[in-house]
């Protein structure tokens, strides 16, 4: 009987064994968790953001493990474990490691990522995945090799500057205090750059450098050498009667609607609108071509007399009262009432309408951050987008904006900034600036 019982019992423990066998495996999870990690760019440095989707459908991932190997030595980069279910985790890392930092050159490897999931396989391991990746870190940043660059620029004026890179770029650009002015790729590797001494910048602020930076990300700096010449602009006052403040301001009114005094309104638009504008203005400069547009020489409007002057200091007067002050940015030029307006030379229209203070104009785009504006127009005969050759009417002259009596207010923006137009409209000045950007690629000085 005992014999019997010791039978019975023994067979009830391997009938619980097979049952509890049945129910691992019935229960086992097979699948191991997915890995897919963001393609790598072409260059990396230990500061580039990888990401990384963890996925498992079933009981969610226990863990992760990420490292990097080189020269066959694992280095571990980032380690974590979660509790619960979590069917999906997105990371996000950066290849930093002693090994890594501080290095110089190209440094070569393989990025490790392991995931584990919470499943009973493997006696309650679970199941786990693994992927290799190798990656190239570039740990130098990209030099220049001047090629040309203007020996001066004035307060108000334009320069121009050709480099060739050592390496491909993300971006390169003349950087003046706050200020940056794009330099734009003209063969494989050389760049050129028009960049401008900004109105209102302080002198001893103008300190240029070339800000160069790869596609790994990895950036340099270096000064340009460019003597800054200062320059003063004379003071002009402006005689605002009562008749042009009434006269103006069913035209204003449609700008600043909530303003009912004519003088407020007057001042509200020369001060916050035309700030604004000027703002808005600014913004197209990354709407330029990469290589130039124009052609031949930059042309004037035709039988025109110069009433105001770039870098005009004016001085607003009321009732012998001075009421506002502001720096004229371009020039006026008088003709004839309603007469054709040419384009000053070849370009794309990224503006063509209203825009308060310059009532009716046109922006023209010539490439390189170079850009020619043409304000208060009877009428505007071009359209956005639109592309135009050297001389083609872009409207009439008028009085719509800011203006008393019939002519065109003329400017040259540089980066979005305005600039002496007559860095541009003189062949000599502008010819020195188009050698500079035309220097041949294979040029060694």
């Amino acid at each position: 009987m005992q014999k019997k019982n010791i039978l019975m019992a023994y067979a009830f423990a391997m009938l619980t064994l097979v049952c509890l066998g049945i129910a691992y495996i019935v229960s086992m999870e097979h699948d191991a968790p997915e890995i897919i990690i963001t393609p790598f760019p072409s260059s990396l440095t230990e500061n580039s953001e990888l990401e990384v989707l963890l996925y498992d459908r079933s009981s969610g991932i226990k863990s992760v493990e990420i490292s990097v190997i080189i020269n066959g030595k694992p280095f571990p980069i980032l380690t974590e474990s979660y509790a619960g279910k979590h069917n999906s985790r997105h990371l996000r890392f950066n290849l930093k490691h002693p090994a890594i930092t501080g290095k110089s050159g190209n440094i070569e490897g393989t990025l490790r990522i392991k995931a584990t999931d919470h499943s009973t396989a493997n006696w309650w391991n679970g199941n786990s995945s693994s992927l290799d990746a190798p990656f190239c870190i570039d740990a130098d940043p990209p030099q220049s090799e001047l090629l040309g660059i203007s020996s001066q620029v004035r307060r108000g004026g334009s320069a121009a500057v050709a480099f060739r890179a050592s390496e491909p770029l993300q971006s390169a650009l003349v950087r003046i205090g706050p200020h940056e002015f794009t330099a734009f790729e003209q063969t494989e590797q050389v760049y050129a750059c028009i960049f401008a001494f900004p109105l209102e910048l302080p002198l001893e602020e103008f300190k240029p450098e070339l800000v160069l930076t790869d596609k790994a990300g990895n950036t340099s700096t270096s000064p340009l050498e460019t003597a800054a010449v200062e320059h003063e602009y004379r003071e002009d006052n402006i005689q605002i009667g009562q008749n042009f403040i009434t006269g103006k301001f069913a035209e204003f009114s449609l700008i600043v609607p909530d303003e009912n005094d004519p003088l407020r309104l007057f001042l509200r638009m020369n001060r916050q609108v035309r700030q604004s504008n000027y703002a808005e203005l600014a913004e197209e400069r990354h709407n330029t071509a990469a290589k130039p547009l124009w052609d031949n020489d930059f042309m004037e409007l035709p039988n025109s007399v110069r009433r105001g002057l770039y870098g005009d200091r004016r001085v607003y007067i009321n009732s012998g009262t001075t009421i506002d002050r502001q720096i004229h940015k371009g020039i006026d030029l008088a003709s004839y009432r309603h007469d054709n307006v040419p384009a000053v030379s070849s370009g794309t229209v990224l503006m063509a309408g209203y825009l308060g203070i310059h009532g009716n104009m046109v922006l023209l785009d010539h490439g390189l951050g170079v850009q020619s504006l043409y304000s208060h127009l009877s009428r505007v005969g071009v359209a956005q987008g639109q592309q135009v050759t050297r001389g083609q009417t872009l409207g009439l002259t008028g009085t719509s904006g800011m203006a008393g009596g019939d002519h065109l207010h003329f400017e040259i923006l540089v980066g979005g900034h305005s600039v002496e137009p007559d860095d541009w409209l003189n062949q000599p000045r502008r010819a020195r600036m188009e050698t500079i950007i035309n220097q041949p690629p294979n040029r060694r000085d």
